[in-house]
């Protein structure tokens, strides 16, 4: 999961990147494309994640020799947070939305929310429901859907030139390809 997280903020950096560039430039148009595609590209990246990860975590886990009683709650846990990518894919590059204007303390100020609230819901989960390793997953994907939809809320919310309007998300392929040609070698 670390590798795969890795990657995906190596690209999420090439999108603070990209957007920074055009807020120096005072280029709304191209603020507005890449804000837009880089939500797009969390949903999805994060969609393509959970498939591919689901289809290929047993045989992964199966390489790493993972001890046959651990497996099953290995391969629960990973199940689980795999269903998240999504919304932990969409946490970072929105936090690198924010960041390329220079805004820190709101994706922060989110992060910490979610830590407190993974803290509260594992306690919550493990004792009180008496759940094991999918109740930590749970709350560690519940954590992020928080903190993912209050930059979401923000972003929505905001007067800034980053702001995103439903009505116009768009994908570039060209605002793509530079998150993409800064990002990959980033997230390598």
């Amino acid at each position: 999961m670390g590798l795969i997280l890795n990657f995906f903020i190596g690209i999420t950096l090439s999108a603070n990147v990209v957007i920074a560039n055009a807020v120096r430039r005072k280029d709304e148009r191209a603020i507005h494309k890449a804000v837009h595609t880089s939500v797009i590209m969390a949903v999805v990246g994060g969609l393509l994640v959970t498939v591919l990860g689901e289809l290929l975590i047993g045989g992964l886990l199966a390489m790493l020799n993972i001890p046959e009683e651990v497996l099953p709650y290995a391969l629960l846990y990973i199940r689980i947070y795999l269903l998240g990518m999504p919304v932990i894919l969409l946490y970072n590059f929105e936090a690198a939305i924010f960041r390329s204007i220079g805004e820190t303390k709101i994706p922060l100020q989110a992060l910490a929310v979610s830590g407190v609230l993974n803290v509260l819901l594992n306690l919550f989960f493990v004792i009180v429901l008496k759940m094991t390793v999918n109740g930590v997953a749970i709350a560690t994907v519940l954590s992020n859907l928080v903190s993912s939809m209050l930059l979401l809320h923000k972003l929505l919310r905001t007067k800034q030139v980053i702001r995103i309007k439903r009505q116009e998300l768009q994908f570039d392929g060209k605002i793509f390809g530079s998150i993409i040609r800064i990002g990959l070698p980033a997230g390598i």
